[in-house]
């Protein structure tokens, strides 16, 4: 009977290039990328949040001010870090919700959207703000606790970057 109950409530797990991630913990968008094949997602516009984090940080905190159910204002700051050429970011970004059932999830889109190209510099040793509107995209969000995602760039030269995403967390 134990072994049952262990095996019952075992969490089901997906493993990307060699590494296990807890279904739990990843957001749908990243679920569904891993079901494509591998031309498929060459040709995705998506890139998975949970496979992105690099160990070496860049010197990137996310923080967040002027929080409302609608949006608010993401403050950047770069310090030290390792960056092996310029920080950028684009109008790009993720908002999430988390549940004790079911981790860190997206929040639900109304509707499916193609992200422009910006290249918005971000400032070494100093903090840049950008202001969020997510209603057009996910509606005005009920209380809870979120998170808000930027995909950073370090780029050295065409064809030759790194991607990263960093996260802020908040309560509405």
């Amino acid at each position: 009977m134990i072994y049952f109950e262990t095996e019952f409530f075992l969490e089901e797990t997906i493993t990307y290039n060699g590494k296990k991630y807890k279904k739990s913990e990843l957001c749908n968008a990243t679920l569904k990328w891993l079901e494509l094949s591998e031309l498929e997602r060459s040709y995705s516009s998506y890139f998975p949040p949970e496979f992105m984090i690099f160990d070496e940080p860049w010197g990137i905190t996310l923080t967040v001010e002027d929080i409302t159910s609608t949006g608010l204002t993401i403050v950047c700051t770069q310090s030290g870090g390792n960056p092996t050429g310029r920080l950028q970011t684009g109008s790009w970004f993720i908002l999430e919700t988390w549940t004790k059932e079911n981790g860190w999830k997206e929040v639900p889109l109304f509707m499916e959207v193609a992200w422009t190209e910006e290249a918005w510099s971000i400032p070494q040793n100093d903090s840049t703000l950008w202001e969020v509107n997510w209603e057009w995209l996910y509606g005005v969000v009920p209380s809870g606790k979120y998170r808000i995602g930027k995909r950073i760039m370090d780029f050295r030269s065409s064809g030759d970057f790194d991607n990263a995403v960093y996260y802020a967390e908040f309560i509405i």
